[in-house]
């Protein structure tokens, strides 16, 4: 028997797989686990019918495989063009903070950060505590951006 692989799966036990040809509604048995990535080529075998548990397997006795190319052809002519580049993005230049800002300026999402990760450490329990400790990040932040610039913290 010989034909086009169209589908091809491994069985439950995972020691053998099953194939189909173009035009047969059969499934036929092989040992060889090469034939999954093979779907496309031709097959040609000899099928062996033999019972299992009241079931009938046809197994693929000699197979032999020929690559003779994928079950579906390329288009012709069609021809593989990569996407243009996008165009460039202007990046705006880094704001410095201002009075418009608010109390805590550019520090907010610092502030948010060490506030959310001592909730969720149970390092804050009560509302009262988050005074605190926004206090404490908005020094620690300040300190840091000092410690960054030439500016003397004193």
């Amino acid at each position: 028997m010989q034909g086009k692989i169209t589908e091809a799966r491994p069985s439950k036990s995972g020691k053998s797989v099953g194939f189909r040809i173009g035009g047969d509604t059969n499934w036929y048995q092989t040992k060889e686990m090469e034939i999954i990535s093979r779907v496309g080529c031709t097959a040609t075998f000899v099928p062996e019918p033999s019972d299992w548990n009241g079931q009938t397997i046809n197994w693929a006795n000699d197979l032999h495989i020929t690559d003779d190319g994928p079950l579906q052809a390329p288009v012709q002519g069609a021809v593989s063009v990569p996407a243009p580049m996008p165009a460039p993005v202007a990046v705006a230049p880094p704001t410095t903070p201002t009075v418009e800002t608010g109390k805590f300026g550019d520090y907010a999402p610092f502030i948010s950060n060490v506030v959310a990760h001592a909730i969720e450490s149970k390092l804050i329990v009560q509302p009262d505590q988050i005074e605190g400790w926004v206090r404490a990040a908005f020094l620690a932040a300040e300190r840091a951006h000092v410690a960054t610039t030439d500016e003397v913290p004193w």
